[in-house]
């Protein structure tokens, strides 16, 4: 939400009072009723711990948490006010917006492509997780046998079964790498001019104040307009 929205003070509230985590976008200045929730003192009553935000007394849950975010990398907040808070710096790179604008770019051009990948991503993960059950499956098979391990027939059948299915698994992921290097292709022809234009924003952000989705909306507007 962001503190514009018409029911704000509701969402505030809620959040306070039943212990959510409430995500604040688009900050460059904080406003009531958000402001007074900063500066209020903290009340007891009956066991309970309560803040006022705006004229109501409200239930402080001790899961409440508040994130502000903003795009604004000179927003001035105050000393007074910014004691309050702890910042965490999202960096924009050169390398990150580069691998961003050739993501959104082959999406755009492409889409099939980026949905294969995006298909391709998970089907390795299932494949690479089955990979791991196997392996917790064959320890777990032989720390649990007795005996002659070689005289065991079950035990020599399951660890037969455990190795087919490892070597299928294998066989898929090596064909895996093949697909998703001519995937690949597609991004790398476009990766040069991407980080080119990575650069190019990373200078002019110093002088201008434009954010990363701005710059990317413009970015693909131009190649769209690519003759």
């Amino acid at each position: 939400t962001n503190q514009s929205a018409e029911r704000f003070g509701y969402i505030l509230e809620l959040a306070i009072r039943f212990g959510k985590i409430l995500i604040v976008r688009n900050v460059n200045s904080i406003e009531p009723p958000l402001l007074s929730l900063f500066f209020t003192r903290i009340h007891s009553r009956f066991n309970k711990r309560m803040v006022q935000v705006g004229n109501k007394l409200i239930d402080l849950h001790d899961d409440f948490k508040l994130i502000l975010v903003t795009q604004n990398e000179r927003i001035n907040l105050g000393a007074e006010l910014q004691a309050h808070f702890m910042n965490l710096m999202f960096t924009t790179t050169v390398a990150g917006l580069t691998d961003v604008l050739t993501a959104r770019w082959v999406l755009a051009k492409d889409p099939e492509v980026e949905k294969k990948r995006v298909d391709l991503l998970q089907e390795e993960g299932k494949l690479m997780k089955e990979k791991r059950n196997l392996q917790n499956k064959l320890l777990q098979e032989l720390s649990s046998s007795s005996g002659d391990i070689l005289k065991n027939e079950p035990l020599l059948n399951t660890l037969n079964s455990i190795k087919a299915s490892a070597s299928s698994i294998e066989q898929s992921l090596g064909e895996f790498v093949g697909i998703r290097d001519q995937l690949m292709e597609h991004y790398d022809r476009r990766k040069e001019l991407c980080r080119v234009a990575s650069k190019f924003y990373m200078g002019i952000k110093r002088f201008y104040s434009i954010n990363v989705a701005k710059f990317t909306s413009i970015f693909l507007t131009v190649i769209d307009n690519e003759k």
